[in-house]
């Protein structure tokens, strides 16, 4: 029986393309988290929740991200539980952000944890899934049967109550680093204004929880960190495959550094 080569053909090339990332320097066995100094930090023994998708997950980085990265250099332990793909919203996603962070094994209910981490997915902004944001509710709504989890609003305010119900953590939602709605930091599909729009709904998000009592919230905003984003074409397509998912060496040298002063930051 002879092959069929119209099919095998197209499916090496898509096998091939996928690992396109595997292969780059950028993604070098020296940016390995094994590589990393370790050192004594007010992180060192702090235990960490990570909620998210392909970010969270490190599509194109050998499935290392900043959990590897952050437990590597300080000597915390991390938890992740990522799904490339996946929304913070219940619609249209049968292995969302709420179920998992709810059902996962990963996850102990019963586990003394110091920060829960949410990726603010990019998914919930891809035209195709209509950015059914939702809106926020009133202060005087929080009680988890409050929460329209079908929109992303929804189900953000779900994550807060239920991760700080279970765990007496703080919650913290970061964000991708700056794209443009087009040029050569874009992709197809999601523009970074629809992002933005998510984003200062995130921070008003925190501003209504950090109101309740024994609740702590807040946004790892990446995105509009000028400072942050500042960088040369030259070092961009070093750190970054596309313009959502880093390498490893844009982990390492990149954003690591950025959320682990973030959360220094907050331990004091």
């Amino acid at each position: 029986m002879k092959p069929n080569f119209s099919k095998i053909i197209p499916l090496f090339s898509l096998v091939l393309c996928a690992s396109c990332s595997y292969f780059s320097p950028n993604n070098g066995s020296e940016y390995d988290p094994s590589k990393c100094t370790k050192n004594n930090t007010a992180l060192t023994g702090k235990k960490i929740y990570w909620l998210g998708s392909s970010v969270t997950l490190g599509m194109e980085s050998k499935n290392t991200a900043l959990a590897e990265y952050i437990d590597a250099r300080n000597g915390s332990k991390s938890t992740k539980e990522a799904v490339s793909g996946t929304t913070l919203r219940t619609k249209d996603c049968s292995n969302n952000y709420v179920k998992r962070m709810v059902e996962s094994p990963s996850f102990d209910k019963s586990e003394k944890i110091d920060f829960f981490i949410c990726q603010l997915s990019t998914n919930d902004c891809k035209e195709k899934f209509n950015r059914e944001y939702g809106v926020l509710t009133a202060e005087s709504k929080t009680n988890l049967t409050d929460f329209d989890t079908s929109t992303t609003v929804g189900a953000m305010e779900y994550i807060v109550k239920y991760a700080s119900d279970t765990w007496k953590c703080p919650v913290y939602f970061y964000t991708n680093a700056y794209f443009s709605d087009s040029g050569e930091k874009s992709i197809k599909d999601t523009k970074g204004s629809d992002y933005n729009a998510l984003i200062s709904i995130a921070k008003n998000l925190a501003i209504k929880w950090n109101k309740v009592e024994g609740v702590n919230v807040d946004v790892i905003d990446i995105f509009n960190d000028k400072a942050f984003n500042d960088i040369s074409s030259e070092k961009y397509r070093n750190y970054m495959c596309d313009a959502i998912h880093p390498y490893r060496r844009g982990y390492l040298e990149w954003r690591t550094p950025k959320v682990e002063e973030f959360l220094l930051n907050k331990i004091g």
